[in-house]
């Protein structure tokens, strides 16, 4: 995309709300500053690039010190049990779930470590779990941080004043989450008749918004927009022959057609959809769009705004559900909890940094 020129698109991306693409409208030359002004950044940017040339010298000595070893056959075996690119996996046999996929001299991961690692990466790292080159890539990696953390212990930076509470919160969330995972998950279930009272309880709030079709092309800045200006002048039809201009593809029910699959305000530009939407059946709106293009539309078919249907109310219900049945589930276990073990809590202690009159009364807990 770095070689793009004015007028060119981009790749289309899929957003939540729909498609989206890029048009390159103008390259804006730039002088560069005198020396003195670029200094500090031409300082930073060598110091970065230095940087960078000793942390890859630093980790082939790492692992070559410490004999890092990725077993090609486990990353296979890995991949091979991905149900989806982000890292859900079908499950193991025991046999394999012991298999040995990553050691150094000191330590190892299994396929099942590997597997639960993956899966619990943070959701927008990019990954290709059901990939055996991406995972044997990530083996090397995740291998060499196992290296450099038991590389820091020895040389005592766990016990240093800023680390140590962060590596104990660490662990403690560890702990806590383990034990939401045996104690407390198992007991949070949502049944398909939680699912169906929900949704009969909430229907007139569970709304699918309106919907349109329309027939829409698109002209690029220059030849096409002028061709399209001059065709409208006339009185001509655009829609007559669409490919004369572009045709949007990721807006379109189907290839080669100008015929767009019904779309919400949201997936058409900002300067089309609010006009768009005010339009009546087989009116006709053209506006300009980013710096000298032109997009036309006519409305072709209007799809009220009507209530979800139960399967449509899935996604919106299921973490609604969740989140007030794994509510209940963890106020009863406290209240277990406190019924089992004494507990006391210094209100004077806490009272003393109360602002007068804030709360002074209430203290939960206390009859």
């Amino acid at each position: 995309d770095i070689l793009f020129a004015p007028g060119d698109i981009s790749r289309i991306a899929s957003t939540p709300s729909g498609f989206r693409f890029l048009r390159l409208d103008s390259v804006l030359a730039m002088d560069p500053p005198p020396f003195e002004e670029a200094e500090g950044r031409i300082r930073d940017f060598i110091w970065a690039h230095m940087s960078e040339e000793y942390r890859a010298i630093l980790e082939d000595s790492l692992v070559q010190a410490r004999g890092l070893r990725v077993d090609s056959s486990a990353a296979g075996l890995v991949a091979s049990h991905a149900l989806d690119p982000v890292g859900r996996f079908s499950p193991y046999t025991e046999s394999e779930a012991r298999m040995t996929a990553i050691s150094w001299d000191g330590g190892e991961r299994s396929v099942l470590s590997l597997a639960c690692n993956i899966r619990d990466l943070p959701e927008n790292l990019p990954r290709t779990a059901g990939d055996t080159a991406w995972v044997t890539d990530y083996c090397h990696l995740l291998g060499l941080y196992e290296i450099m953390a038991a590389r820091a212990v020895e040389l005592g930076l766990d016990e240093h004043p800023v680390v140590a509470p962060d590596i104990r919160d660490a662990q403690e969330q560890v702990l806590l989450d383990a034990w939401f995972e045996t104690v407390a998950g198992p007991r949070i279930m949502i049944t398909e008749q939680d699912l169906q009272d929900a949704w009969n309880d909430n229907r007139d709030m569970l709304l699918m918004p309106e919907e349109r079709v329309f027939s829409l092309i698109y002209a690029t800045p220059g030849a096409q927009a002028s061709a399209l200006s001059a065709l409208l002048a006339a009185g001509g039809d655009p829609l007559a022959d669409p490919g004369a201009f572009t045709v949007p593809a990721a807006l379109m029910e189907d290839a080669g057609s100008a015929l767009t699959r019904p779309l919400e305000m949201s997936d058409l530009p900002a300067e089309v959809g609010p006009g768009a939407f005010a339009l009546a059946p087989g009116q006709v709106l053209s506006c300009s769009v980013g710096t000298g293009g032109l997009v036309f539309v006519r409305l072709e078919e209007v799809i009220p705004e009507r209530e979800a249907t139960l399967e449509e109310s899935r996604d919106a219900l299921m973490p609604i559900l969740y989140s007030a049945r794994r509510e209940e589930v963890l106020a009863g276990l406290v209240d277990s909890l406190r019924s089992a073990y004494a507990w006391n809590i210094d209100w004077d202690f806490f009272a003393r940094f109360w602002r007068d009159g804030a709360g002074a009364t209430h203290r939960p807990g206390v009859e």
